[in-house]
């Protein structure tokens, strides 16, 4: 793998492009609340903030269970990390049931999933009782960008290294000037 990327043939306004996308270092955030309209907002600053690409979203913590049962129930050794944001007041589910459940799965590599519960109420016992059940932490809502940057700095994840030479160059030229340009060449 590269130690650095090629920004030589690279214009300045895909730079920041190249950069949050060297930053990335989660496979992806599973978002698990009730709340549809903050599940909306939230992924979108998920990925404004550059911590991935990749946004889930389940309503409950039975939806959560049965889709890492679906997609991560045999994650590869040194793949990246799923994080998982876990609301804990929750129908059907709640946040507590599911780290009691998610505790007595048998996932190939546990190590790669990270849990951060997402609460609005500053109970210190439901703190500690989610970080007692596995939980590494908490972040408060409503999310902002750096608190959720925060979150990750605490994983101490390798940031993801890409090419420039694998990042297709975005012009922003529209196509109709761009076709008339070439037909004069």
């Amino acid at each position: 793998m590269p130690s650095e990327i090629n920004l030589s043939n690279v214009r300045s306004y895909e730079i920041t492009n190249i950069l949050t996308l060297y930053m990335q270092k989660l496979q992806q955030v599973l978002l698990v609340d009730d709340d549809a309209i903050s599940n909306s907002t939230n992924g979108r600053l998920i990925i404004n903030a550059g911590l991935t690409s990749e946004v889930k979203v389940t309503l409950n913590g039975g939806h959560a269970i049965c889709y890492l049962n679906q997609k991560f129930s045999d994650i590869p050794v040194g793949a990246s990390k799923l994080l998982i944001l876990l609301d804990l007041e929750m129908p059907i589910m709640n946040g507590f049931e599911f780290l009691e459940f998610y505790n007595k799965c048998n996932f190939l590599n546990k190590e790669n999933i990270c849990i951060a519960v997402m609460t609005d109420s500053y109970n210190d016992n439901d703190i500690a009782r989610a970080k007692k059940m596995g939980a590494f932490d908490w972040i408060p809502k409503p999310l902002t960008i750096e608190n959720l940057r925060g979150l990750v700095g605490e994983l101490n994840l390798e940031p993801v290294l890409v090419e420039a030479s694998s990042i297709q160059a975005q012009s922003p030229v529209s196509s109709k000037s761009r076709r008339r340009r070439q037909r004069n060449i």
